[in-house]
This record gives structure tokens, C-alpha cells and sequence, in this order.
């Protein structure tokens, strides 16, 4: 058992009902800075910030009264006082006689986890925020093709909400005459082909044409395929009456 604690990568910490530490392992110095002969007899309180004292004295009132505290999320003290995120699991020491006599704690280092799920939060943020207010259409569609997201501005392009595509077949937008091409673009991005610009001509909820301009790709992780289509209708239509015009 004690192999065990010593050999563990969590910090493991014992101390007295008042504190006091009585057990220090490798992985505590190495998290905290202190070695295990710096650590032993001084109290816990060598590890926690000013602003969060008041913990202590509720961390050790409810282990007296016998409870345990599983992954409680707060910020210790380094050697140096370097501030770092921390889980900790705290536990009660009991004697054959079931009377509390004293304290185990499990600590984690969560600093660089955190940091890393504050910038997947932003980025999804951002992500979330360019899909809400994108003019292109954004659509992704799974495995089968059928829409499971699409941004906002189809009601814009296709005259539809969100909620009216989400769950049908993409091809149930898309012209007959352009289905087969839709498809074969479908199948060599699921190979992985690189990405082509394809312009394709879909259906407005009132039945008129909208041409958009297609670029589209598959990803393996999550099985599924997205597109980013910019409407080209007003585009075409100038393209062709200046081409009449010409004539």
C-alpha cells in the first residue's frame, strides 16, 4: 500500500483532525514544490491563498463529522506562491472503531486542463457565433446525408427555418438535373479528395431555383459532411441578361 501511494502521479497528502500534515509522497513535492521534510508537521494551511481559507475550517469540520469530499475544485499554493487549479477528493482516517482520527487527501493538477477547456469553450464560442450569423449557408449533414444543423440564414436563401430542413435529405433541395453531380462531390469527399468549388442550382421553399456555390467536405472523426454554399442567384441573373444584352 504504501508503494502504491508512493508510486501514484495524484499528490497524496495524510494529516492530523487540526491540519497538521502527516504524509507527504513524491507526487505532492513534485505538485506543490515542498519537499516531504519541509511539508511534515506544518499545517495545510502552507498550500492555501488567503481568499480561500475558510475552506479549510469547512473541509475540516465536515471530515470530523465524517463525510467525504469528491473532486472539489479550487486553487492552491506552489513553493513561491504560484497559484495552480486543483482537484482534490478528501476522505476521513478511521480507526477499527470507526471513531474519525484523521484525513486523507487526493489533490490533481487541473491548471492546464482547465486552460485547455477555457480555450475549447472560446473557440466554440466563436465557432457557434460565425455559424449564427453567417449570410452562407452552413449545413452539416451525417453519414446518410441527412441535415442534422444548419445556420440561420437558410431562411434567407432557401425561404425555409432550421427546424423545417433539419432531419430531411439534403436532396430534397437540391435540382433533379444536379442531383447525380451532387452526389459523386458527396462521395469523393468522403475519400478525401480535395475540395472543389461546385455550383449547383437547389429549390426555394416557393419553388423557384437559387444557385449556390459549393464547397464541401467530410470529416472521418465525427462522420459527417459539411458544406458552405454562398447564393450566386442575383449573380447568374446579371451574368445573363448581360450576355442577352450583348446579343
Amino acid at each position: 500500500f504504501s508503494a502504491a501511494v508512493e508510486s501514484s502521479n495524484d499528490a497524496i497528502i495524510t494529516m492530523s483532525l487540526d491540519g497538521t500534515i502527516t504524509g507527504w509522497n513524491s507526487a505532492a513535492e513534485r505538485l506543490y514544490g515542498y519537499t516531504a521534510a519541509e511539508a511534515a508537521d506544518k499545517n495545510i494551511a502552507l498550500l492555501v491563498p488567503e481568499d480561500r481559507r475558510l475552506e479549510i475550517e469547512d473541509t475540516l469540520r465536515r471530515i470530523g463529522w465524517g463525510e467525504s469530499i469528491e473532486h472539489s475544485e479550487t486553487e492552491r499554493l506552489r513553493k513561491g506562491g504560484q497559484r495552480i487549479e486543483v482537484s482534490l477528493s478528501i476522505s476521513p482516517i478511521k480507526s477499527p472503531s470507526g471513531a474519525t482520527v484523521g484525513i486523507s487527501k487526493v489533490a490533481r493538477d487541473i491548471t492546464e486542463a482547465n486552460k485547455t477547456r477555457q480555450v475549447l469553450r472560446q473557440q466554440t464560442e466563436e465557432l457557434r457565433r460565425i455559424f449564427e450569423t453567417s449570410q452562407d449557408l452552413i449545413m452539416v449533414m451525417d453519414s446518410r446525408g441527412f441535415l442534422v444543423q444548419i445556420s440561420p440564414s437558410c431562411d434567407a436563401i432557401l425561404g425555409y427555418r432550421p427546424e423545417e430542413m433539419i432531419g430531411r435529405s439534403g436532396v430534397d433541395f437540391i435540382h433533379p438535373d444536379h442531383l447525380e453531380k451532387s452526389q459523386q462531390e458527396m462521395r469523393a469527399a468522403r475519400r478525401g479528395e480535395r475540395p472543389k468549388i461546385s455550383d449547383t442550382r437547389c429549390f426555394h421553399k416557393n419553388g423557384r431555383g437559387v444557385w449556390l456555390s459549393w464547397l464541401g467536405t467530410w470529416s472521418e472523426p465525427v462522420k459527417r459532411f459539411f458544406f458552405v454554399g454562398r447564393d450566386m442567384t442575383e449573380s447568374r441573373l446579371a451574368q445573363e441578361t448581360l450576355r442577352e444584352s450583348e446579343q
